[in-house]
This record gives C-alpha cells, sequence and structure tokens, in this order.
C-alpha cells in the first residue's frame, strides 16, 4: 500500500494517475480535491486555487516519489526505506 499526502501530489494533463472529482474543499491559497480513483478509492490532491475543478471531472496528477510512504498491506505498518525498495516502480502503475 502507498500512502501521500495532499500536497505530495501535482494536478498534470499527462500525469500517470487518473480519477474523478468527488468534492473540493478551499483552503485559502490552495484546494484540496478529494479524487475518487476507482469507484470506492478516495485520495486527496492539493491543487492551485486559479483552476476550477467541478464535481465529476476527470482529473491527472502524479506524485512526487520522494513524499510517498509504503505499508505492509498485512499489517499496516510503515516499510523502511530499505524495505520498500523495488517497489517505488509501482508509484503511478
Amino acid at each position: 500500500m502507498i500512502g501521500f499526502r495532499p500536497e505530495a501530489a501535482e494536478v498534470a494533463e499527462d500525469g500517470p494517475i487518473s480519477g474523478t472529482v468527488f468534492n473540493t474543499d478551499l483552503h485559502g491559497s490552495y484546494v484540496v480535491l478529494h479524487v475518487d480513483l476507482a469507484g470506492d478509492q478516495l485520495v486527496q490532491v492539493r491543487a492551485r486555487r486559479d483552476h476550477e475543478y467541478g464535481i465529476g471531472m476527470p482529473i491527472r496528477f502524479g506524485l512526487n516519489e520522494e513524499m510517498v510512504r509504503f505499508f505492509d498491506p498485512r499489517t499496516e505498518l510503515a516499510l523502511s526505506p530499505a524495505e520498500s525498495r523495488g517497489v517505488g516502480g509501482e508509484v503511478g502503475a
């Protein structure tokens, strides 16, 4: 499993991850988009405020791999960098 904070994601037309805007939250100078990835998986993506994001809008984004954390899906415990080596290729897949 991977985990990331909203600021680790960057909206980009050619981003490797796609989803649909489920909801938006205005936070002053930026917007947090709640993005539906697969009909039952929601993630939060931080985006610039100067763009309009409508509910149901398709969106693409990428991740800053240095800000992504990996977890054991069975135990949900964080993996050390040594344990997660080789897993990074799956980010954005």
